[in-house]
Order: C-alpha cells, then structure tokens, then sequence
C-alpha cells in the first residue's frame, strides 16, 4: 500500500496475508456474538453474505438493507434506526480486515497517517494479474508447443517458466 503525505513524500507500507490474518484473529480472539446496548448480535460468516446479496438484490433502500442485515445477525429482533451505528461501529471492529484501516505516521516528517485500505481490491487486482500472467504463459506455450490448457496448467510454475524461456518470450 502506498500512501501520499503533504510534504510531497509517499509513504510505503507491505502486510502479508500472515500478518492480516494474525491481525484479525487477535482482534476477534475467537468471539461469535457481541453484546451491543444489550442487543446480542452474531458476527457474520459467508452464509450472511449470500443473504445480503438476495436483500440487495430486492432493491431495498440503504437504510432497509442495513436494518434487514443487522436484524438478521441480532437473531431476527426488530431494530430500531438508532441501534445501527452503534452495531455497525461494534461489528466493524470485531472484524477490521473489512473496514481496514491504518493509523501511523509518515516516518520522514511525522505526519499523522490515517487512512482506508480496501483490502477486498487489492486481493482482486493481485488475482487479475496472476490471472492474466497465466493467460499469457498458456497462449505463449500452446502457439510454441501445441499443448492443451489443461497440460500446460499443470506444469508446476518454474517449468511453465523454463518452456517460456527457451521459446523467446518469458522469463528466464
């Protein structure tokens, strides 16, 4: 992640997927359920995802959307408009990979750092790129080789690499 600071310098941070998840385990430290103003609200799992896709796709307005989740993680209970920030502020910082933040200081000039990572986007854009790289090799070595997909995806990656190099157009 790369971060731009006033004085003109940019700031230059590397997290590991590791460290990410040590992070995240430490923050969660195993809970499922959070008490919140006496409302017990169940942290979301891949199943609520698919949930909220069905509740986004009914086209229901932000606010009917936030409420329709958050009513589901706290077992279904009717929740009022004033409950939600403070649900959202406590689920947020139950799992902080999804609203990522980095709180820091610019290491030439002392400058406060704050700032949102999209954690979710950089995934993807690696996948595009890894994505994209083997689509290359595989045209590469079925013009030169006249393999299938499927046999050169099953090279292990340093062999892709040495058929690349020896036709001329990879990495040697």
């Amino acid at each position: 992640v790369t971060l731009p600071c006033a004085c003109g310098e940019t700031a230059s941070l590397e997290l590991t997927a590791a460290e990410l998840l040590a992070f995240a385990r430490d923050r969660a430290a195993g809970r499922t359920e959070l008490d919140v103003g006496g409302v017990r609200v169940r942290i979301p799992v891949g199943r609520d995802q698919l949930r909220w896709l069905e509740l986004g796709r009914a086209r229901a307005s932000d606010a009917d959307l936030a409420r329709g989740v958050l009513s589901q993680l706290a077992g279904g209970v009717a929740l009022e408009d004033a409950d939600l920030p403070a649900i959202e502020r406590a689920l947020a910082e139950a799992d902080p990979l999804v609203d990522f933040q980095i709180d820091s200081s610019y290491p030439d000039c002392g400058a406060a750092l704050h700032a949102a990572v999209d954690l979710e986007a950089i995934a993807l854009g690696r996948l595009r790129r890894v994505q994209r790289t083997l689509i290359e090799e595989v045209h590469a070595l079925a013009s030169a080789y006249h393999w299938t997909e499927e046999q050169i995806v099953a090279l292990p990656a340093w062999r892709r690499g040495e058929y690349l190099a020896l036709t001329g157009r990879g990495r040697s």
